[in-house]
């Protein structure tokens, strides 16, 4: 099980399909931790940037990529963790919070920011 979010991004099909058996493995019984897209990722014009949270007991947290920009010399890509307030029911079982994004294709360092403040949802 993760203890700590990780990210990753996939520029290529090859490192996609890697992403996805290396998020699946971290699940028992999952071949992809991901949901298929309905229209396939065009590799040569987009990427892909993710964030995936550690296990959780419950379905009360959730991850959004929020924000993706140029500063300097490096790709953003800013993220929002969110919780439900303790008055919420959620699902009571394992689960994995995680969002991933197209973007246009960079080849640019991709650095990843917690994004602060209010993160509850309802």
């Amino acid at each position: 099980m993760r203890s700590a979010p990780e990210f990753f991004v996939a520029r290529s099909l090859d490192e996609w399909t890697t992403s996805q058996k290396l998020q699946a493995e971290q699940v028992p019984g999952q071949e992809s931790l991901f949901c298929t897209r309905n229209k396939p990722i065009d590799f040569s014009r987009e990427m892909v940037i993710g964030v995936v949270l550690s296990t959780a007991p419950s379905g009360c947290t959730g991850v959004s990529v929020v924000r993706v920009h140029v500063e300097g010399k490096d790709l953003i890509a800013t993220y929002r963790v969110q919780t439900f307030p303790s008055d919420v029911m959620c699902t009571a079982a394992l689960t994995t919070a995680f969002d991933v994004v197209t973007v246009p294709k960079s080849a640019m360092p991709v650095k990843f920011e917690l994004q602060r403040g209010p993160a509850h949802r309802r």
